[in-house]
């Protein structure tokens, strides 16, 4: 029957003759071979045959990648619908047979390197997820990577979806056999491979900080050509340094002060803290203060915001005194005589200013220092200006001449208003 079908015309008569030949003297010959000729005969026959194929090995190979489940669909996912005819054909059937036994094999000595796979296909995944962790590009070092170079230009080809021939499959196994475990090692020394190609932009780091930034970097730069792999390192590894500066800057802030940042403090305290600082200090405590609020400041920014920090002594923000003391003086002003309740001022200006942070307070702005003079206006109206009136009754009328002498020479208000009262 197999020579029948195969021939499929020249020198078909002698055989078709020999088929009816047989036929007549067996009449139940059709009946026996629907029989015989079934689904799971054939899965059954094809069993038998690769357990005895090259002593098994392709079973024994399927038991150890755990695709003994999926053995038989791999072998029929081996011939397509225009390829039928080639399973009349021993040899072919057998070469492909042996292109299933090289996967698998490729699959098993893969396993013993990336995370398990039991088909091709996640064998290639697994590859990809394995190369995108190395974090320097092939394209950067590939000319140093030694006897690892052919077998991970392979793999790169194969994983950005390049298909193998079977003598490129039978390198590739070749040289992962022959370099698992420099493979291994590859995979284990990342730091090394990093610091090797990146030295002129981890100036600084010690290696516990490399081994965080490798980390933090992005997926698959294994796969990125050399002018892009540059670009991305320098921008990430800057990055980095401003997160580590910006760490210790701030770090040094809550040790200093008990709060992280100088706007929460100010928030916390209902206080400008720039209103504390004196005069010789104010510009760089501006500058630092401003450093340590950014998300994103500039190293340059950093390193001066450090050094200024590291020389202040913040205990006088437990000093309640002094900070009142300094509130008024700075913030409420010249009022101040009519403004002496600090908690009242505090709520007024909270509850009349919107979208203005304690922080920016001070130095004052014209909306603060207006509703400062409306208050004060307001509470001298209302009970305020006794406390003039009976300094005024105090005093005797030499001391009193005097006094009024002095005020209208610089006030023209007051003047006036003894002008218009003649």
């Amino acid at each position: 029957i197999t020579e029948f079908i195969a021939l499929q015309g020249a020198g078909i008569t002698p055989i078709a003759q020999e088929l009816g030949k047989i036929s007549v003297n067996q009449p139940d010959l059709a009946e026996t071979l629907s029989h015989f000729i079934s689904q799971e005969n054939c899965r059954e026959g094809m069993r038998k045959f690769l357990e005895q194929f090259e002593n098994g090995i392709l079973p024994n190979l399927a038991n150890e990648i755990g695709a003994k489940n999926n053995l038989l669909i791999d072998v029929k996912a081996l011939f397509d619908a225009s390829e039928a005819l080639w399973l009349w054909n021993k040899e072919t059937f057998e070469e492909k047979i042996k292109d299933l036994i090289l996967d698998y094999k490729i699959i098993a000595i893969s396993n013993q390197i990336i995370h398990n796979a039991n088909t091709f296909r996640n064998c290639i995944t697994e590859w990809k997820n394995k190369l995108s962790l190395v974090k320097v590009s092939f394209e950067t070092f590939k000319n140093d990577a030694g006897d690892r170079k052919q077998v991970l230009e392979i793999l790169s080809s194969l994983v950005k979806g390049d298909s193998l021939l079977s003598d490129k499959k039978k390198v590739l196994f070749d040289e992962l056999k022959a370099k698992k475990d420099s493979l291994i090692s590859f995979f284990d020394d990342q730091l090394i491979l990093f610091k090797k190609y990146t030295e002129k932009y981890t100036d600084g780091l010690s290696d516990s900080d490399l081994e965080e930034l490798l980390h933090k970097l992005p997926p698959n730069l294994f796969f990125e050509n050399r002018t892009a792999f540059e670009a991305t390192i320098e921008q990430k590894i800057k990055e980095y340094k401003q997160s580590l500066a910006k760490v210790k800057l701030r770090s040094l802030w809550e040790e200093k002060t008990g709060s992280e940042t100088p706007k929460i403090w100010s928030e916390k305290y209902e206080m400008p803290i720039l209103c504390l600082m004196d005069e010789a200090k104010y510009n760089n405590a501006k500058l630092a203060f401003e450093t340590i609020n950014n998300n994103n400041p500039e190293n340059k920014d950093i390193d001066s915001a450090i050094q200024f920090i590291e020389t202040i002594n913040f205990s006088f923000l437990n000093d309640k005194k002094q900070i009142e003391q300094a509130f008024y003086k700075n913030v409420i002003g010249d009022v101040s005589p009519i403004l002496s309740d600090i908690d009242e001022v505090k709520k007024y200006l909270k509850d009349n200013l919107q979208g203005c942070h304690v922080y920016d307070w001070y130095p004052v702005p014209s909306n603060i220092k207006n509703l400062l003079k409306t208050l004060a206006e307001s509470k001298y109206t209302t009970g305020g200006n006794k406390q003039v009136m009976n300094k005024i009754d105090a005093m005797n009328e030499s001391d009193l001449k005097k006094y009024l002498k002095e005020l209208v020479k610089n006030n023209m208000t007051v003047g006036i208003e003894i002008i218009k009262g003649n």
